[in-house]
C-alpha cells in the first residue's frame, strides 16, 4: 500500500455519535453510530483491546509469489489473519482467494484496481462492488464486511456516496493500521517501502518489531500492515513471528472483525 499518509498513530475510523447531515452533489445523507460505511475523519483508538493483543493484515494480493508462503508460515504458527484483496488480483487467483478463507482467514475489500482516487462516485461504486464479487463467495455469514482504502486515503464525499449504497454501506471501514508504514522520513517503516529501498529483511523485521514494542509501551494493540506480493514479506512475516513467539510477553493474534469498536459499528 504505497503513498501512504500520516497514518501511524491511528488504528482504525469510525463514526461520529451526534447526527450529521452533509451534501454532495445530489446525495444528501444523514450519518448516525448505527450507519457502518467509512465514517469520516474521527479516529478511535483500540479502547478495551488489551496491549499484547496483535492483527495481523495483508493488502494487495492474493498473489503466487508471495500469498502461498505467507498462509504456510500462519498455519505454522496457528494464526489467523485478514487478507484485503484487490479485486483484479482475486479475479486472477480464485483459488487462493478460497485457500484463505478455507484455512480460516477473513477476507477485506481493498478496491477492484488499488485506486488512490476515483474520478467520479461512479467509479468509486463499481471499485469496491467488483472486488465484493469476486470475494462474496467466500465472505461467510457471520463475517464483517471489512474495507480498507488504498494508501489510507478518504474524504467525507466516499462516507456519503458509501452510506448511501444499500450494499456498501454494510461494509466497515476504513481500516487503518499503526505498524507498517506512516512517517515519511522512514525507509524501513513498511515493508514496501524496505524493498524497493534495498533494506535488507532483517532490518525490516526490526522496524517492524519496534512498532510493536512502541505501542505496548504506550498501552496500543498493533495494527501491523504487510503485502502479500513480495517474497520478502514472507520472509519478514517469518521472523517476525520467529521473534514474537521467543518474547517475554505472551502476544496475542486476533482478527479485525474481533475489534470492539469494529464490532460496534456492523450490522
Amino acid at each position: 500500500m504505497k503513498n501512504i499518509k500520516s497514518l501511524f498513530a491511528i488504528s482504525l475510523v469510525v463514526a461520529s455519535v451526534g447526527l450529521k447531515t452533509y451534501a454532495h452533489g445530489s446525495v444528501r445523507k444523514i450519518f448516525t453510530s448505527q450507519m457502518t460505511f467509512p465514517f469520516e475523519n474521527h479516529s478511535k483508538k483500540l479502547y478495551g483491546v488489551d496491549k499484547r493483543t496483535i492483527y495481523l493484515t495483508f493488502d494487495d494480493g492474493p498473489t503466487s509469489a508471495a500469498t502461498p508462503e505467507i498462509l504456510e508460515i500462519l498455519r505454522d504458527y496457528g494464526i489467523k489473519a485478514t487478507f484485503f484483496v484487490v479485486g483484479r488480483m482475486a479475479r486472477n487467483n480464485p483459488a487462493l482467494v478460497a485457500r484463505i478463507r478455507e484455512e480460516g482467514h477473513r477476507l477485506g475489500n481493498h478496491s477492484y484496481s488499488h485506486e488512490f482516487d476515483f474520478p467520479t462516485e461512479s467509479h468509486f461504486i463499481s471499485s469496491l462492488k467488483g472486488t465484493h464479487n469476486q470475494i462474496k463467495n467466500y465472505v461467510y455469514r457471520h463475517d464483517l464486511l471489512l474495507f480498507r482504502a488504498p494508501g489510507g486515503i478518504w474524504n467525507n464525499w466516499r462516507t456519503q456516496i458509501g452510506n448511501s449504497d444499500p450494499s456498501l454501506r454494510r461494509y466497515v471501514g476504513p481500516i487503518y493500521w499503526n505498524v507498517g508504514g506512516g512517517n515519511p522520513n522512514n525507509r524501513d517503516d513498511a515493508d514496501w517501502k524496505c524493498w524497493t529501498k534495498g533494506v535488507s529483511v532483517s532490518q525490516c523485521e526490526k522496524s517492524y518489531l519496534n512498532q510493536i514494542y512502541s505501542n505496548y509501551r504506550r498501552g496500543y494493540a498493533s495494527i501491523v500492515l504487510m503485502h502479500d506480493i513480495n517474497r520478502k514479506s514472507a520472509q519478514m512475516l517469518a521472523q517476525l513471528l520467529r521473534d514474537l513467539s521467543r518474547d517475554r510477553v505472551q502476544w496475542n493474534f486476533e482478527l479485525i472483525e474481533d475489534i470492539p469498536a469494529v464490532q460496534e459499528m456492523a450490522f
